[in-house]
């Protein structure tokens, strides 16, 4: 009688630690995944939409006023850095468990790729031009990439909205 007391008691103990330590597998939402993007986002918004702005502001001036197109390049390539910074942090949130909302996300953080690649190509393009000797079709290329890159811009946008991340969105 005493063994089984204590068989009984060591198995209760065995499954009382058990629960109490192995790590369960908790729901979570898509509101809660989206109020922690949004809060990431805010942190980010302001200093990326001045940094796309001010990148569209040195492309155009490169152009029109014949100012060079390294400053633009490197506002380009710091605007994406931020945006860059901002999509990695949106990545170490803990996603959503529905496999639905998790198509979602998923298809956002996609959006982001699609978007970072778009202005690399834009910026790409734009270091392979002088503005004073371009041709039309080397002009025609950036303007295309750029609006491209504004296409993808809009598509992100919309799908951070979707998911619930509106100061997601950069435009």
């Amino acid at each position: 009688m005493a063994v089984t007391g204590s068989l009984v008691a060591i198995v209760s103990a065995v499954v009382g630690i058990y629960f109490t330590v192995w790590p369960r597998t908790q729901e979570r939402s898509l509101d809660a995944w989206a109020r922690e993007a949004t809060a990431v986002c805010e942190q980010y918004r302001g200093e990326l939409v001045a940094g796309y702005r001010d990148a569209t502001d040195r492309i155009e001036a490169a152009f029109s006023e014949g100012a060079g197109v390294a400053p633009a390049v490197a506002a380009l390539d710091d605007a994406s850095n931020v945006y860059r910074g901002m999509v990695g942090r949106i990545r170490a949130i803990a996603p959503p468990t529905d496999s639905a909302d998790l198509a979602k996300v998923d298809a956002a953080l996609a959006a982001t790729e699609r978007l970072d690649a778009a202005w690399a190509t834009a910026a790409t393009l734009l270091e392979q031009v002088d503005p004073a000797t371009a041709s039309m079709p080397q002009l025609q290329g950036i303007v295309d990439a750029v609006d491209l890159a504004a296409t993808v811009a809009d598509e992100t946008s919309a799908a951070f909205v979707s998911v619930g991340a509106r100061s997601c969105s950069i435009n």
